[in-house]
């Protein structure tokens, strides 16, 4: 478990607000949104490795940020949605690729997602003007943990 108010001097008031991913640039971590806390692993073998997420990373023009983006299977290749888990408007897809039919979308505002090398998974969406693929938020992240090596690009 990585405790950041640990880090910080003991006179601070406690730890509430975002942390974004670029803290644990480096490690290999599990968000488990219904359990509470992040865990780090020592490596990516242990029981982490049953929840682990390919992903490729992005860290913005100056390098200061982490984003990372997990893999969706399309209907042709694949789409990058960013992991957000700053997103509590849920799963946001963007219009072109609706408009492009590269994701099988139900008329009741839900899709299946094929995350990963997992099995599909239903997700309500929203339909959003973005200059990326799509975002998963919250809904998703509370289905339960999802590590991440951010050791590297786990592109495996």
């Amino acid at each position: 478990m990585f405790d950041v108010a640990a880090l910080l001097p003991k006179e601070l008031p406690p730890l509430d607000g975002v942390l974004s991913l670029d803290a644990f640039a480096g490690r290999v971590i599990t968000i488990d949104w219904n359990a509470g806390p992040i865990v780090e692993w020592p490596s990516g073998t242990g029981p982490e490795a049953q929840t682990m997420l390919p992903h490729r990373s992005a860290t913005g023009e100056n390098g200061r940020y982490l984003s990372v983006f997990v893999p969706v299977r399309a209907t042709r290749g694949l789409l990058w949605l960013l992991l957000d888990s700053g997103n509590l408007r849920g799963t946001l897809i963007a219009h072109s690729a609706i408009k492009d039919g590269l994701l099988p979308l139900g008329g009741s505002g839900r899709a299946l997602l094929k995350i990963g090398s997992g099995p599909g998974m239903e997700l309500p969406y929203t339909p959003e003007a973005l200059d990326i693929d799509g975002a998963l938020g919250t809904d998703y992240l509370k289905r339960g943990p999802v590590s991440l090596d951010l050791r590297r690009d786990a592109l495996r």
